[in-house]
């Protein structure tokens, strides 16, 4: 057996499992259409991303796919529907794809404070420390204006 005959295999072993834990899977709205789960397969194997443009709506490849209802109506294309398998992949790829679109870039970076960052940070605590220490000795904020501090 080749690696690709295992991967599949587990695959297939994975998403009957899926299927049979989500009672959702169990009802589908529209027939399957196995042309287009090979479309949507192909376009994911050859490494292309989909982008969801709206609540309801991706686009994979040259097709845009419904979004909504998921499992039952997911990746609708007119009256056609991909077999649950391709749905749960689809469904994942999108979820990935969001994912990684909303990560942190890379091109931000943490930069470490300078000496007068931590000395501007050093006098602002102090300050906070000594008008909480004026306020626990009975100090108002009127008295603490009038000294040149804000509570």
């Amino acid at each position: 057996m080749t690696d690709k005959q295992v991967d599949r295999g587990v695959g297939w072993l994975a998403t009957a499992l899926r299927v049979l834990t989500t009672p959702s899977c169990w009802i589908r709205n529209y027939k399957t259409c196995k042309h287009l789960s090979r479309f949507i397969n192909d376009a994911l194997d050859s490494g292309g991303a989909p982008v969801q443009f709206s609540e309801f709506r991706v686009k994979l490849a040259s097709k845009t796919f419904w979004a909504g209802n998921f499992p039952y109506a997911y990746g609708l294309v007119g009256s056609r529907m991909p077999d649950r398998a391709t749905v749960f992949r689809l469904a994942d790829a999108v979820t990935k794809a969001e994912w990684q679109r909303s990560a942190p870039s890379a091109a931000i970076t943490a930069v470490e404070p300078t000496r007068e960052d931590i000395a501007a940070q050093v006098a602002i605590d102090a300050k906070r420390e000594a008008v909480a220490k004026a306020k626990a000795v009975g100090l108002t904020d009127a008295d603490l204006a009038a000294l040149g501090l804000r509570a």
